[in-house]
């Protein structure tokens, strides 16, 4: 995919200055013309790049345009059926990208993102959704790399890549004007680095998988717990003759985690490096309560707490089952109409059997492999989430901001169950 990227941008350069762009945006066509021409490049890439691996390719190919027929629904026939998480926040990012070109506002994050694009090939929704459906097919041959650099069996290998491409609600979110495409594929380059990293000990890949996570949080500052979870991992682990051990369950490991998660958030919140602003202004954990209590808006809201949240030990009562909720919803008992369900099915009941099955695995078998390592990861992203967000709608978004790293951790663990005759 680096080689179909460089062509894509020697491309838009090339689209920048030989077809100028009248106004804020080309035509309707042109765009169109421009992505039917990409669709087959990247095509034909995929078929001859993937030749010796017809199963994958076809995989590839049927993802790709899976998502491209969402990505033109979403488009054209949203009147028809809206697709879930489209529409306002697509817009917001739309108008503040226009703002940026028009009015020379400044904006960060996402919306900065557009309109450097807008700049390079004009303002178009529809070629915005595009690129990130690009960034999505990238994120899965990085899956692809992954899962052969861990060495697992074959059929778990496509087992695991076939929910990559059709998974709905990845495929979906990969079809919108959204910032879920970037994170995502940016969560896919950190974790390839990080394993770099832990199996062939090179110090370059851990760095590079903290810089691409704070890439990540800089998107959207839930995510700076990935960054968290992956520091945890440095300062915790073992080298040893056999190679990288990481108890999880151990005494050391969650002294020094909690040191660790206490200094990076201390420093995030309170020396305004610019991914701070999930909790913004909470100076304690009453502050977080409050904060997290105002995100219950919407059909979609739930509320997660237990008992009251006026102590530290409600706090700590709530806290795992508002993870409970963030990973399951929408639950079954405040399930509204079908559109409930099928989100249930296809999103909630995957996150949350991975879930549980690896901490099942890690606790059972005290787990020091790279198992116990992308738990700990998992954990610390859904525990700052579980309190970020109180409705299902938002849930079902930044889970799959996840989606690569859980993909990762089923593949793990069903490669566990295989036969060693097999592998």
């Amino acid at each position: 995919m680096w080689g179909y990227w460089l062509f894509f941008a020697v491309e838009s350069l090339l689209v920048h200055f030989v077809l100028p762009v009248e106004g804020l945006a080309m035509s309707d066509e042109a765009y169109i013309a421009l992505i039917i021409f990409n669709s087959l490049a990247l095509v034909s890439l995929l078929k001859i790049k993937y030749r010796h691996d017809g199963n994958f390719a076809i995989l590839m190919i049927g993802g790709f345009l899976f998502r491209l027929f969402l990505m033109f629904w979403s488009e054209y026939f949203s009147h028809v059926f809206t697709l879930p998480n489209s529409g306002a926040d697509e817009m917001t990012y739309y108008y503040n990208a226009m703002s940026a070109l028009v009015k020379d506002k400044e904006f960060t994050g996402y919306a900065l993102l557009f309109s450097w694009q807008a700049r390079l090939f004009g303002l178009s929704k529809l070629y915005g959704k595009f690129v990130n459906v690009l960034l999505s097919v990238s994120a899965i041959t990085i899956l692809r790399r992954i899962l052969i650099q861990l060495k697992l069996d074959s059929q778990v290998q496509t087992r695991t890549l076939t929910f990559a491409c059709f998974l709905p609600n990845f495929a979906i979110l990969s079809a919108l004007l959204l910032r879920e495409s970037i994170i995502i594929f940016l969560v896919a380059v950190s974790v390839y680095c990080l394993l770099q990293w832990w199996q062939e000990g090179k110090l370059g890949g851990l760095l590079i998988a903290l810089v691409v996570s704070m890439g990540a949080a800089w998107l959207h500052s839930g995510m700076i717990a990935y960054t968290l979870g992956i520091l945890c991992v440095a300062v915790s682990a073992r080298r040893t003759p056999d190679g990288r051990r990481f108890e999880l369950v151990s005494v050391r490991t969650m002294a020094l985690s909690a040191v660790t998660a206490t200094v990076v958030l201390l420093a995030v919140l309170n020396l305004n490096i610019g991914l701070s602003s999930y909790f913004r202004g909470a100076d304690s954990l009453e502050d977080i309560v409050s904060i997290a209590d105002a995100y219950e808006e919407g059909g979609s809201a739930y509320n997660a707490n237990i008992v009251n949240n006026d102590s530290t030990a409600g706090f700590i009562i709530n806290t795992p089952f508002r993870m409970f909720y963030f990973i399951f919803a929408p639950v079954p008992w405040n399930w509204r109409s079908a559109t409930d369900a099928v989100a249930f099915v296809f999103s909630a009941v995957f996150y949350g059997c991975v879930f549980i099955q690896t901490m099942v695995c890690v606790l059972k078998t005290r787990n020091s492999s790279v198992v116990a390592v992308l738990f700990l990861i998992a954990l610390l992203t859904l525990m700052m989430f579980g309190w970020g967000v109180s409705n299902s709608g938002t849930a079902l978004r930044h889970r799959d901001k996840m989606v690569i790293h859980y993909l990762i951790m089923y593949a793990v663990i069903q490669n566990e169950k295989v036969p060693h005759r097999r592998r």
